[in-house]
């Protein structure tokens, strides 16, 4: 063999060998990572998008996704099984497992030897007893078992442990002799995973029962909670029906109630639907002056810019926040939330049963203008009118100098609805006027309902929120919006638009109304994906069945309205109807949207808070 032939030999034993040795090495061994990196934690029932990584996955097989825990339920994937990198979505169980803990895992499809990767999450409550710890004004409205309006205020205090340690409430029936004044209160409460409690109350006089509240002394009361500061109420026993607000109390000094006041209550005077509202100044000594600057409107009798005097008594305020106000000659009680927010029950009269707010008008006070109302607002109204009960929502826009530039707005009227669902009434030759005291007025045009066309506008602190007085994050910029037309009447709030998406994520709902079977009220909580549905359980009081329905499903749908921004039209199904109702709702905020029912048969009010 030459020289030549030899090297070639050479040459190709040594590939002969390298290929030898390489084809012993393994593969690169496959890997999986979760990026970005898993909330450490998640409320129950809410979902989280999640993706993982594989490298050195020849085939790209992907990702396979589980969790574990203490419990039966975990919570869920959709999908459960993903390409490498992409999304899945996690939906947390709605009670905390045992432990408080799951394990999500991403293991490689392709892998042989379990690559994965693992991460702990946390499964928090929305709120529990010691959520609720403190004094808690409340107010409610509502009808009992005759069909009579009741109206009720008073203040209960919360150890977080599930008692109520002391309290006070003020009763007023349209259809007894006399109202239950200063009734004390003691009691218990329970608060579940997804922030829905129930609250049972003993009301006495005297050390007795009071027969004429709940169920011989008992009232039952069913929540959600929004917020350690704040929940949704309503009561929910055989006797009465009702909506309204828990709210924490944080100053009972009488010498904070000072400045300027917008304020209204609604109700009932004898036969008539009742609202007054107007501004008022507190001297901090207890007395109250309105100076042309109230409305009222009873059963379509409308009265503007009455002057009426009142004096609280003492001045003082028990251990409960409450105080006796005489004003425009009728006797109220009061409890105080803080220094600018107060709830009124009249207490002298069951002819005259009328419960409300009045609010702290603050730096604004002796400062407003028609340009304090600049840009969009939505705001809601409910009452009574000559179809029966009167509920509105809809969407104002102002120019700052007195005209309203565009609005639409959506109504049931005893079933009349607009006309051409689902698309809005709008609302023309709008105007507004504002009085440096916060004073207002707004008029116009609707469409296809004549008998919408005159409001009281009444201004309150530019940094307070109307429907959760001790949240000084949101909600701000607030005026309170009465209706006062000759054959439609009815209270609400005008809230400037901050936002128009609707919210994700958990929610305490409520709804106030009316149907085929008669009054009924929804609190409850549901969970909302913030671009189509929302689903949960509810606590639903059908007094004239009789009946109450405890934690029943309640689901909606909604669509945004690609006209008008942050509004929203869908549907309401509770405890599974077949033929659920029409739905409409105004994004205000974040936190807040307001909604109602826009169906022939079917009339109700209410909102949607984002819990906290």
């Amino acid at each position: 063999m030459n020289r030549k032939n030899l090297l070639f030999v050479l040459a190709a034993l040594v590939v002969m060998v390298i290929s030898g040795c390489r084809s012993t090495f393994p593969p690169p061994p496959i890997g999986v990572s979760l990026i970005p990196t898993p909330p450490a934690s998640l409320e129950v029932g809410l979902t989280t998008s999640l993706s993982a990584t594989v490298t050195g996955d020849k085939q790209n097989a992907g990702v396979n996704w589980t969790v574990t825990c203490g419990s039966a339920n975990c919570g869920s994937f959709s999908p459960a099984h993903t390409a490498s990198g992409a999304n899945t979505t996690y939906t947390a169980p709605t009670t905390p497992p045992t432990g408080g803990t799951v394990t999500i895992t991403a293991a490689s499809t392709a892998s042989t030897n379990g690559a994965n990767a693992t991460a702990t999450i946390t499964i928090t409550p929305v709120a529990s007893a010691s959520s609720l710890s403190g004094q808690y004004a409340f107010y409610v409205s509502g009808y009992d078992s005759t069909g009579s309006l009741y109206v009720a205020a008073g203040s209960v205090t919360l150890d977080g442990m599930g008692n109520v340690t002391a309290g006070e409430e003020d009763f007023n029936d349209s259809s007894l002799a006399a109202p239950s004044v200063a009734d004390t209160l003691t009691g218990t409460y329970t608060v579940g995973n997804d922030g829905r409690g129930s609250m049972m109350l003993a009301a006495a006089s005297a050390g007795v029962p009071d027969p004429n509240v709940g169920v011989g002394g008992t009232q039952t009361l069913s929540f959600a909670v929004v917020n350690n500061n704040h929940a949704l109420i309503e009561e929910f026993d055989a006797n009465f029906t009702s909506a309204g607000s828990l709210d924490l109390q944080t100053t009972t000094a009488a010498t904070a109630i000072t400045g300027g006041y917008s304020f209204y209550f609604g109700g009932s005077v004898g036969s008539d639907a009742f609202v007054a509202a107007g501004v008022m100044t507190a001297d901090g000594a207890g007395n109250f002056t309105s100076t042309a600057d109230v409305d009222t409107d009873s059963g379509g009798s409308v009265s503007f810019g009455n002057s009426f005097t009142g004096t609280l008594a003492g001045p003082t305020l028990d251990a409960s926040g409450r105080g006796v106000l005489t004003y425009g000659g009728e006797t109220f009680a009061i409890y105080v939330i803080g220094s600018e927010v107060f709830r009124i029950v009249d207490i002298d009269s069951t002819v005259f049963a009328v419960v409300g707010s009045a609010f702290g008008q603050g730096a604004g006070a002796g400062s407003f203008s028609q340009a304090s109302l600049t840009g969009s607002f939505v705001f809601n109204n409910q009452g009574f009118g000559i179809f029966g009960f009167n509920e509105q929502v809809g969407l104002l826009t102002t120019d700052g100098a007195g005209t309203i530039s565009a609005g639409i707005i959506d109504y049931n009227q005893g079933g009349f609805i607009p006309p051409t669902p689902p698309a809005p009434d709008t609302v023309t030759g709008g105007t507004y006027a504002m009085a440096s005291n916060g004073y207002g007025s707004a008029i116009g045009t609707v469409t296809g309902n004549s008998a919408i066309t005159t409001f009281g506008v009444y201004m309150t602190d530019p940094a307070l929120n109307l429907s959760d007085p001790n949240n000084t994050t949101s909600g701000a910029g607030s005026a309170l919006f009465v209706e006062l037309d000759s054959e439609a009447l009815g209270h609400g709030i005008l809230v400037s638009q901050a936002a128009t998406s609707a919210t994700a994520g958990n929610n305490a709902i409520n709804l106030d109304g009316d149907v085929i079977v008669g009054p009924v009220d929804v609190v409850g909580h549901v969970s909302s994906n913030g671009s189509s549905a929302f689903s949960g359980l509810a606590d639903a009081n059908e007094l004239f069945v009789p009946s109450q329905l405890s934690s029943v499903p309640l689901a909606g749908t909604f669509t945004a309205d690609t006209t008008n921004a942050g509004r929203y039209t869908g549907t309401l199904s509770l405890n599974g109807a077949v033929a659920p109702y029409g739905l409409v709702f105004y994004q205000a905020n974040g936190g807040l949207a307001l909604h109602i029912l826009e169906d022939p048969l079917n009339i109700g009010i209410g909102v949607i808070e984002q819990q906290q």
